[in-house]
């Protein structure tokens, strides 16, 4: 079973080609997944977002906004209220209103203060995954809700700005939080690379904060590229495999694969 936090598929697959893929995800043992309408290119107002409702599959989907900063709305609060999203990231890459993205160190500003008030008044937990160094600290300091990292990797292996450090996996996860690993080869060794790298961050992340905060994040759908041997969801049986021949259990196996997504979903009575 494999429940993924991240994938953009509702904004990257055409209409017309999703039932084959849903097909698909769900014959290679997709339990759950959360669609992430990534708002950062097309720039929708509240009106536009029916048209990335997920289509219905044989399992659970979740809807989560990547880029709050991108949308064209009034009134913030109404339009989350409607939207209903399970996660939401407030920046993506470089600087929009609310503050800082990946490669952009400056803090939040005044509007993405208000908007980390919004989130919390509406219990929305909030996706740290693109957020600058500077800007993450601020909001860690000003957000008083639940925290997730969608899809990442580690820094210390890669030391890609888009990655995040021990200190914030450590904190995110003291909070409650889950660390989603991204299967991007950039995020995981800077260059091509193969399922073992992906493996590698896992076991990484579940030294430093242990196995009940660590996730599938895949980002597929988001990425170029992916490393070979985890290109699609039919290659998490093989690092199954992998993770088993290296010491994991088939309980902690799980919850990184499914349960710590389920879990941390209940407890926000997304489920």
């Amino acid at each position: 079973m494999i429940f993924d936090l991240h994938n953009d598929f509702v904004t990257a697959v055409p209409p017309r080609a999703w039932t084959a893929e849903i097909e698909r995800y769900a014959a290679a043992g997709v339990c759950g997944i959360v669609f992430a309408v990534f708002t950062t290119e097309i720039a929708p107002c509240a009106e536009d977002f029916g048209k990335y409702a997920p289509p219905d599959a044989p399992f659970k989907t979740l809807t989560a906004i990547e880029d709050l900063g991108s949308v064209r709305t009034t009134d913030l609060g109404e339009f989350l209220r409607r939207t209903a999203p399970c996660y939401v990231s407030l920046t993506w890459n470089g600087q929009n209103r609310f503050g800082g993205g990946t490669g952009c160190e400056m803090p939040l500003t005044r509007e993405g203060e208000r908007a980390l008030l919004s989130l919390e008044a509406l219990g929305i937990p909030l996706d740290l995954s693109h957020l600058s160094d500077t800007s993450l600290r601020t909001a860690m300091d000003k957000f008083g809700g639940r925290v997730l990292v969608s899809h990442t990797a580690a820094r210390s292996l890669s030391g890609h700005p888009r990655c995040m450090t021990d200190e914030t996996a450590k904190l995110v996860a003291s909070r409650g939080g889950i660390i989603g690993v991204a299967a991007i080869p950039s995020f995981l060794t800077g260059g091509k690379c193969d399922r073992s790298a992906y493996l590698r961050h896992i076991s990484h992340f579940a030294e430093i904060v242990g196995t009940k905060h660590v996730g599938i994040g895949t980002d597929f759908n988001g990425g170029k590229s992916y490393p070979s041997g985890l290109t699609e969801y039919a290659d998490f049986a093989a690092l199954k495999e992998d993770m088993s021949d290296i010491g994991f259990t088939e309980t902690e196996i799980e919850d990184i694969f499914y349960n710590n997504v389920c879990g941390f979903f209940r407890s926000a009575e997304d489920l």
